[in-house]
């Protein structure tokens, strides 16, 4: 049970496995947007391996992906993309085939979000209570995120939308809750988060003093847990479903 749930006032939003599912085997279908980027390109007529290219780009992302853990700064991927065609003789790279590129890269990995059912009604349910819903979402690249949110028609449900591509800084950095609260101009107290993240969306919602739903999708929690300071969520529900139902409890 949620501890005073009639002082929520506002609902923020995880956007990925929380309002989207994937469909697919997510790491498989991300390795294989590297090599559509590699494809992508050859065919603007820059010849390289696809796949020596892939694997090298996969490395330098990787390490990136472990950094942005640590300092939780978020960092164009374009960076990553000219450090890496650098290195396969192309340090000249217009930007325009970059971005090119890397659009094809992620229409790849698009085509595999879909929307979860039960967002739609819920989302209605929530604003006919008079409450504020925001979104608070990583992502590498905001177009990525933007093309995300429109395609699945979520943007008319939300008063505030915060990607970290655009704000530089990724949850769990009590930061970017702050700008959140600022947006819809409440206090922490007055806010719930939703996600499916213990550490970014869990205990960063939790660390900003907002209080945090825990979307538990079925994975291995012991992946997700800290094994110090296990995380604790105000909060449990299988699906979207169970939100109004629990503000309600």
């Amino acid at each position: 049970m949620l501890s005073n749930p009639e002082r929520v006032q506002a609902v923020f939003f995880d956007l990925g496995h929380t309002l989207l599912r994937f469909n697919g085997e997510f790491d498989a279908v991300v390795e294989r947007s590297y090599h559509v980027l590699a494809e992508a390109l050859v065919h603007a007529g820059h010849p390289l391996d696809p796949a020596t290219f892939a694997e090298r780009f996969n490395q330098v992302i990787g390490e990136y992906y472990q950094s942005r853990e640590i300092d939780l700064i978020e960092r164009p991927i374009e960076d990553f993309i000219k450090s890496v065609t650098g290195e396969f003789g192309y340090s000249d790279l217009p930007i325009e085939v970059t971005r090119s590129a890397m659009s094809v890269m992620y229409a790849y990995s698009e085509s595999h979000w879909q929307l979860d059912p039960e967002a739609p009604a819920v989302l209605q349910q929530l604003r006919k209570r008079g409450m504020k819903l925001g979104i608070i979402t990583n992502a590498a690249n905001a177009a990525n995120a933007n093309r995300l949110i429109d395609r699945n028609g979520l943007r008319e449900h939300f008063e505030s939308i915060l990607i970290s591509a655009e704000e530089r800084i990724r949850k769990p950095d009590p930061c970017i809750y702050a700008r959140a609260l600022e947006s819809v101009q409440l206090p922490a107290s007055s806010a719930l988060m939703v996600g499916d993240s213990l550490v970014a969306d869990i205990a960063g919602a939790q660390n900003a003093g907002l209080r945090a739903v825990w979307v538990d999708r079925g994975f291995q929690t012991a992946r997700v847990q800290p094994k110090r300071n296990p995380i604790t969520p105000d909060a449990t529900i299988r699906s979207l479903a169970e939100l109004p139902g629990l503000l309600n409890s």
